[in-house]
């Protein structure tokens, strides 16, 4: 199973919106690794996150909640995009989000970015968001070398400090704070519901949860896989998703 650049994740999750996968592939995509639980995933990715676990907010899966309280989700007020989205095998109107409200859905942007792939469960969406950081990972390890590597000490691939940079208006204006790889932050204090665009250099990952602590609703946006690892990508407008001024933690890988 292979979708653009080589990334199995996002073909995972075409097949899930279709209605073609269900959380039993994304735990067989999961075996295929090796991992057979979420303690077995964390001690695969532990090596990764070694050199940073004192430095601030490392991204764990494991403080992910695995479900948002019931009064949250029954508050839910789904906003209008710009763009469609796929929900269950049928694609819906922009419009036609308001169907969902009370719903709790979890959305990725897909690789063209002219419409949404939604998943309505969110352990089955919990289990595709750890192939798709285990398929990260090991991608990373067999393409790019480690910096401690004298034999590629002259050779830059990608940016030597990846990170994502978020801003409180489109466009990129407004700088509010920048979130290196690897790294969430589950409060933005006075920067709660704030940002409108972000632009990710070096980093394929970037995830929004609606509420603190990364529970409730999510939108995400992955690139395709570099071999280099020189990521870019500025997303200029999260209003055109529905997802502008809404924002109250995040990650980025």
């Amino acid at each position: 199973m292979d979708g653009p650049g080589g990334n199995k994740a996002m073909a995972l999750l075409s097949a899930i919106v279709d209605g073609d996968a269900s959380i039993q592939d994304s735990v067989a995509e999961l075996a295929k690794y090796g991992i057979e639980s979420t303690g077995d995933l964390l001690s695969t990715l532990s090596e990764g996150f070694r050199t940073a676990r004192d430095a601030g907010e490392v991204l764990d899966f494991d403080n992910i909640p695995d479900e948002t309280p019931r009064d949250l989700v029954k508050d839910i007020v789904q906003r209008v995009p710009e763009v469609p989205f796929i929900l269950n095998g049928t694609m819906y109107d922009p419009e036609d989000i308001t169907r969902f409200n009370g719903q709790e859905l979890h959305f990725v942007a897909s690789l063209t970015g002219d419409h949404m792939l939604a998943v309505d469960d969110r352990q089955l969406y919990a289990c595709w968001r750890q192939v798709t950081r285990l398929e990260q990972y090991l991608h990373d390890r067999r393409f790019l070398p480690r910096v401690d590597d004298a034999s590629t000490s002259n050779t830059l691939f990608g940016p030597p400090n990846p990170l994502t940079g978020f801003f409180e208006h489109i466009n990129l204006k407004g700088h509010l704070f920048n979130v290196k790889k690897n790294y969430g932050r589950t409060k933005l204090g006075g920067d709660n519901d704030e940002i409108s665009s972000f632009e990710m250099v070096g980093t394929q990952v970037t995830e929004l949860f609606e509420h603190v602590n990364y529970m409730g609703q999510s939108w995400s946006k992955i690139l395709p896989y570099s071999s280099t690892g020189d990521y870019y990508h500025a997303e200029r407008n999260l209003h055109q998703y529905g997802w502008g001024d809404r924002v109250s933690s995040l990650g980025t890988w």
